[in-house]
């Protein structure tokens, strides 16, 4: 979030519905390609990745699956990066559809915040425009962009599978 410059705008005024990625969720991905994002010259590429995860709003789990049944079986949120991600429902999960086609389920809904509310994810979701092929890699371990807080639980007190790093760091 730093590398990026976004750590003042989630710390601003507003809500935000966050889609956060696992360190597991980067190890799914293309080799090397967090490397390129974090170079200067790639900042506003990573700007661009990490904003489409963030939605305008506080919208719960709950909030998600009322759109997606007003839908009709799925819903749009225009992202803070200005595209677009799916949701929809996939038996009893969330699931998110970007606009290349990938698809990504909450595996841990509804972590409060004071200014939102963080879904973690299983997949990094992106946007269809970046400026090179490959996508966001991590080399094995490094804990990069992790946005749930240590220690934090679901709204039914369910703790996070591994600690990471906090929203805002």
């Amino acid at each position: 979030m730093k590398a990026a410059g976004l750590v003042d705008t989630l710390k601003g005024s507003g809500f935000f519905t966050v889609f956060a990625k696992t360190n597991e969720a980067f190890a799914k991905l293309p080799a090397g390609t967090v490397e390129n994002l974090l170079k200067p010259e790639s900042k506003d590429a990573l700007a661009k990745v990490l904003t489409y995860h963030v939605v305008p709003g506080r919208l719960s789990a709950l909030d998600l699956k009322k759109q997606i049944k007003a839908g009709n079986g799925q819903a749009e949120l225009k992202t803070m990066s200005g595209g677009t991600l799916t949701v929809m429902m996939q038996g009893k999960n969330i699931v998110l559809k970007d606009e290349k086609g990938g698809v990504s389920t909450v595996t841990f809904p509804n972590v409060f915040q004071s200014n939102g509310v963080i879904h973690v994810v299983d997949a990094v979701v992106l946007p269809n425009i970046l400026p090179w092929k490959s996508t966001i890699g991590t080399p094995e371990g490094e804990r990069i962009f992790s946005l749930l807080p240590a220690n934090a639980t679901d709204s039914v007190g369910r703790e996070a599978s591994q600690p990471l790093l906090p929203l805002c760091a």
